[in-house]
């Protein structure tokens, strides 16, 4: 199933992100190396390169990186928003379809 792969993965980006938190890295100050944060880190590698892309995970130095929380919060607001949007247009759609019928 594609919404379950879907769910799936943000599970482990959340889990990713709690990582961050639980260990503090969130200044470049309090930067860690991806090991330090899970013994098994490498399972979050897809998460963690999607996160680094978004701007969520910052290089602080080489190897060490920290979370960005105003980043975070914009990139789930903006997921939010464009979760309302597709909501939208399924009620739009289902709304022409029903007056159609008609």
């Amino acid at each position: 199933m594609m919404g379950s792969g879907f769910i799936n993965h943000l599970k482990k980006e959340r889990e990713v992100v709690n990582l961050f938190r639980e260990q503090s890295a969130c200044t470049p100050d309090l930067a860690l190396t991806p090991s330090r944060l899970h013994p098994e880190w490498v399972r979050y590698r897809p998460e963690l390169n999607k996160l680094i892309s978004q701007g969520v995970v910052q290089r602080a130095a080489e190897n060490l990186y920290f979370l960005d929380e105003n980043r975070l919060l914009q990139v789930r607001m903006n997921r939010f928003k464009w979760g309302l949007v597709a909501l939208l247009m399924v009620c739009l759609l289902v709304m022409t379809w029903l007056v159609q019928r008609k």
